[in-house]
């Protein structure tokens, strides 16, 4: 049985922590767009989404991508697989 730690390093690879940018970087974009002032940034909402979008996100993402092209990757040398 794996343990807790391992489940989360596994979480953490499948959401590619080096693309998080490409989720939390957008979200960081449009809440600057439709903020009214600094006042906005301080809100718990915007740490919330945030991590949602960093973390959870990217894990939908790429972990969805990762199961449909499971087999392409296989022969894909650049994968490491």
């Amino acid at each position: 049985m794996k343990t807790i730690l391992e489940y989360m390093g596994f979480l953490f690879r499948i959401s590619r922590f080096r693309f998080w940018i490409y989720t939390g970087g957008t979200y960081v974009i449009g809440y600057t767009l439709a903020a009214s002032g600094f006042a906005d940034f301080l809100s718990p909402a915007y740490y919330l989404y945030l991590i949602y979008f960093f973390f959870p996100a990217s894990i939908f993402i790429y972990g969805v991508n990762d199961w449909w092209d499971e087999e392409t990757d296989i022969l894909n040398p650049k994968k490491g697989s």
